[in-house]
């Protein structure tokens, strides 16, 4: 039976000669296809060794992953392998996957009580946030803002916090209170973390903070629109289903039509993946899906009526449609689409300001981006998704909660001086943002200061501008900047470690107010950065200069992986990865000290940031 090193090897050779890989019948690895088609793909650079991976080819390589790394691991990497072609790449990822997966499987997920445990330390952290907020305004009487005094009014513990407490002005508080909403929020996000990692690791753990769109859908870069209507009103026809499991029937119809309301509200105020459904859906199809599930309901004529009208109120507050979106001003166009900036004010409500996104062309490339976004609606380094408009002429509008504040590159222009605290929660950002989405299989291929704005509500970085993320085993790399990527996209080779590059170019601009500029002939070679100047030998900058130099390593398996960054800034051990993985091994891992909450550049952030911003 072949080993996974037969298999990185022979593989290799395959797609060296232009050949694919087979297994015969006695079960060893063959590389066929290596004829004259052979050589021409080999000429052409396009290796055949993915376009004939046939079951017998991933039945063994599941087989030698389960002798290496046991049966949970192979299980719990065959999600990564389905309905996609191995190459070599993929085979060193799912290796270091696989790895990682038995190494923290020694100590078990939480159990759905503790599981249930982090989610209220979440909810608590977030009320004990609210109620700073409270005080300080009884106080002072102007920090809370006056569309959210109405809210903020009511019971604590009927609101969104997690929508509310990203639109508070941390700004307008005192130093201590600043420190501790920075603190609580750390907490916030690496119980959010753990408990992801729990779910990945145990499928049937379930937590309502955590929910994955782009698996819920399927959605594929090939789609045309009529494919994805089917899918989204199918995956709402499931939802409504689900909904109905927790509608107990009661007696009288009263109770039941307002559980039904709130049940309808409650997920339509929590779940983006369905306001997006009913986005992309036909909206008469929509409206027959909701009827039809009334219809399986234990109610009389008259409620069923009452209530279709109820539920359609709902459904105009919460997703977004043509006749509640109001545009405002042209932001800009790029190759993606054109960004305007809106109101969105449904009827009884305020507005809320929104950036539109429009794309004419009729593919799903958006509707994955807002998808994407959509599975990070609990990370606050990621701009809210309200919803999506697909029209009758195919034009796709991506509408996202408009983020207040300062893109980075616009302090660089300022010449403001960013302070290393600022510069490095940037980074930690960014990282906290991209992690899920690299477990996820894509690469955000434009990571760099402009595309990072500083809420100036919260002091949070904010990680914007999907619409060249892809994922680098279905598509290749579209754009990006060329200043910001690493050699290996250049090459067509772009991975999660591309975007490791540009944030270590991201980090370095902060820290030395100049962006990176690179002629086209530069670009396919190493990046050389200059720290000749005094700023790199004051008191622990040394860290910061390794950390940047190992995110611009030019071989991408020396970059450090986000998800072990992350590791660092929720103060975990770090894991290093095995030889020859992706990401830090061994006692490099230390290099990531410099991100962890006891480092002096994590204490005292909030302050240097209301400094950059005049607060």
């Amino acid at each position: 039976m072949p080993t996974i090193h037969d298999f990185s090897r022979t593989i290799q050779q395959a797609e060296q000669r232009g050949g694919y890989l087979d297994v015969n019948r006695q079960g060893a690895l063959e590389i066929k296809g290596t004829g004259f088609l052979g050589k021409i793909a080999w000429w052409l650079k396009t290796p055949r060794a993915t376009a004939r991976t046939n079951e017998r080819v991933m039945h063994a390589f599941v087989g030698a992953l389960r002798a290496e790394y046991g049966e949970d691991a192979a299980r719990a990497s065959i999600p990564q392998l389905r309905n996609t072609p191995l190459s070599s790449r993929l085979v060193e990822q799912v290796k270091v996957w696989a790895w990682q997966h038995r190494e923290n499987s020694q100590s078990p997920p939480p159990t759905p009580e503790q599981a249930h445990a982090f989610i209220l330390q979440v909810a608590n952290a977030r009320r004990t946030i609210a109620e700073i907020f409270l005080n300080a305004h009884r106080v002072q009487g102007d920090v809370i803002p006056d569309h959210l005094t109405t809210t903020m009014g009511k019971d604590i513990n009927s609101i969104n916090l997690s929508e509310v407490i990203e639109q508070l002005p941390v700004g307008k508080l005192g130093q201590a209170d600043r420190e501790r909403v920075f603190a609580l929020k750390n907490v916030i996000s690496k119980n959010l973390d753990v408990l992801q990692r729990a779910i990945d690791l145990n499928p049937k753990l379930r937590a309502p903070t955590i929910l994955n769109p782009l698996a819920t859908f399927n959605i594929k870069a090939q789609d045309d629109l009529k494919t994805l209507r089917t899918k989204a009103e199918h995956m709402l026809g499931q939802e409504l289903q689900v909904l109905s499991s927790g509608i107990s029937p009661k007696k009288s119809s009263e109770i039941n039509a307002f559980q039904i309301t709130w049940e309808f509200e409650h997920m339509l105020k929590t779940r983006p993946d369905v306001r997006i459904a009913m986005g992309i859906a036909d909206p008469k199809a929509v409206t027959g899906q909701i009827q039809r599930w009334l219809e399986s309901l234990p109610l009389d004529s008259i409620s069923r009526t009452q209530l279709a009208g109820q539920l359609e109120s709902i459904r105009l507050r919460y997703v977004p449609s043509e006749e509640t979106l109001v545009v405002t001003q042209k932001l800009g166009s790029g190759g993606q689409g054109t960004a305007y900036l809106g109101t969105f004010k449904p009827a009884g409500t305020s507005e809320t300001a929104v950036v539109i996104k429009l794309q004419h062309d009729p593919n799903s490339k958006i509707l994955i981006e807002s998808l994407m976004q959509a599975s990070f609606h609990d990370n606050p380094h990621i701009p809210k998704v309200l919803g999506v408009i697909v029209d009758a002429l195919s034009t796709t509008q991506l509408v996202m909660r408009k983020v207040p504040g300062t893109d980075y590159a616009s302090f660089l222009k300022q010449r403001k001086n960013i302070d290393p605290k600022v510069a490095l929660n940037c980074f930690a950002g960014i990282a906290r943002g991209l992690a899920r989405m690299h477990e996820l299989g894509f690469v955000h291929s434009d990571i760099k200061p402009a595309n990072v704005i500083l809420d100036r509500n919260t002091y949070e970085p904010r990680l914007i501008d999907f619409g060249m993320a892809f994922n680098p085993h279905e598509e290749s790399l579209e754009g990006g900047t060329p200043a910001y990527l690493a050699p290996e996209a250049i090459a067509g080779d772009a991975s999660a470690a591309t975007d490791v590059y540009a944030m270590g170019l991201t980090l370095y601009a902060l820290l030395t107010g100049k962006e990176p500029k690179r002629t086209l002939a530069e670009l396919s070679r190493p990046i050389t950065l200059d720290f000749s100047s005094s700023l790199w030998s004051e008191a622990g900058m040394d860290g910061l200069k390794k950390l940047i130099e190992r995110c611009v390593d030019p071989d991408p398996k020396n970059r450090p992986t986000t998800s072990q960054m992350v590791q660092a800034l929720n103060g975990e051990p770090v894991t290093p990865v095995p030889e020859g993985g992706m990401g830090l091994r061994g006692e490099d891992v230390r290099l990531l000290d410099v991100l962890r909450p006891e480092s002096p550049f994590r204490q005292g952030v909030m302050d240097a940031t209301a400094q950059l911003l005049g607060q």
